[in-house]
């Protein structure tokens, strides 16, 4: 009985080390979960700022930038959120007015003003944040480590440029493109007595012609051979938006200024132009504020603002739009055509809507 009872009670102290070792086990396991793999999820988009970026991979995910939430993906099935510290870099705290309420001013990190999503020809996601480029590995982004400065390409050299992806240069005006292997940045050979600078827009047209749209410099164009500012210094504006459109005319809108668009290599003034022919036309319904341009299946070219809704423009006349005929969805500040051929529009704080004739349909909810 005796030799019984001491097995018995070996079994039961061997067991209690087992269990309390398994315990250990499961909090040391739960200790190594690195917060950046914790990715909150939902089944609708929660974003409470605009929404500045839309894009559709090739493995047909939407990634969605926003003004101060980070990014999402959508895979179909469930929105997945990445935020500064929790997939992105974190960036300096700044106050922000998130939507077109200035007095609503938010603290807002700069890890989170992420946007500028694009797919290498390998399907990975890049995107812009906290002045950093980053890489989606399939769990988190990081960012990329860039290179020193080089000239800007020419000839053949420029060609290959074509294929690249292209950002913004987080310390100045030019550009950085990954040309597959390495991510290069280039200086641009311009003087910039107004101080730091940056790229706001951009568009290759089908001419291998690549266009840069500045917050200072107004638009720059590059043929492979030289940079040059397609406007004067009275002329330019802010270029927030530059489109070209099916029928290679192309837009640019100049911030507070009036728009224009450059075809067969000549400047024209659409403001002037249009009040010409419709002199009852206000100033402010001349798309002078366009934040982004799109053109639809139709032909119809549509133009998102910083207030005061859409604008589309029918090759004769254009017509302002009131999504729903909600103020609160008066700020665009993207449009994004699909591989379906829909545009997809980011209204209001933090919404994206699909256009279904005169009725505004949430892309979250349908």
């Amino acid at each position: 009985m005796k030799k019984s009872h001491s097995l018995l009670l070996i079994a039961i102290l061997l067991l209690s080390a087992c269990t309390s070792n398994s315990k250990n086990l499961e909090a040391e396991n739960l200790e190594d979960i690195s917060p950046s793999n914790i990715l909150r999820t939902d089944s609708v988009l929660q974003f409470s700022v605009m929404v500045t970026s839309i894009f559709e991979d090739s493995k047909g995910n939407y990634w969605f930038g926003s003004h101060g939430d980070g990014i999402c993906r959508y895979d179909g099935n469930v929105y997945t959120y990445f935020t500064a510290g929790n997939g992105l870099p974190v960036g300096i705290d700044r106050e922000f007015a998130p939507g077109l309420d200035w007095d609503d001013m938010r603290v807002i990190n700069g890890g989170n003003q992420a946007g500028g999503v694009q797919e290498d020809k390998d399907g990975n996601i890049w995107c812009e944040s906290a002045g950093k480029i980053c890489k989606y590995d399939g769990k988190e982004f990081m960012p990329v480590a860039l290179s020193k400065a080089i000239e800007l390409p020419k000839g053949a050299e420029w060609d290959k440029c074509l294929d690249y992806l292209w950002f913004g240069y987080p310390d100045g005006l030019g550009a950085c493109v990954y040309n597959g292997n390495k991510l290069e940045c280039i200086k641009f050979p311009i003087d910039d007595p107004k101080g730091w600078d940056r790229i706001s827009a951009k568009c290759l047209d089908s001419k291998g012609n690549m266009w840069l749209g500045t917050m200072n410099h107004g638009t720059l164009k590059y043929d492979g051979t030289s940079l040059e500012s397609v406007l004067s210094n009275a002329e330019a504006g802010i270029s927030r938006a530059i489109f070209e459109d099916a029928s290679g005319r192309i837009w640019l809108p100049q911030n507070s200024k009036d728009m224009l668009y450059v075809e067969d290599g000549e400047i024209h003034n659409f403001s002037k132009e249009y009040m010409k022919q419709f002199p009852e036309t206000k100033k402010e319904d001349l798309l002078t504020g366009a934040q982004t341009i799109e053109q639809d299946a139709n032909g119809d070219i549509w133009f998102g603002m910083f207030g005061g809704g859409l604008f589309r423009y029918d090759g004769t006349t254009t017509t302002q739009l009131m999504p729903n005929n909600d103020e609160s969805l008066s700020l665009c500040k993207t449009i994004y055509k699909d591989s379906k051929g829909r545009l997809l529009f980011g209204l209001g704080e933090g919404s994206v809507y699909e256009c279904r004739g005169d009725l505004f349909v949430r892309f979250d909810k349908e």
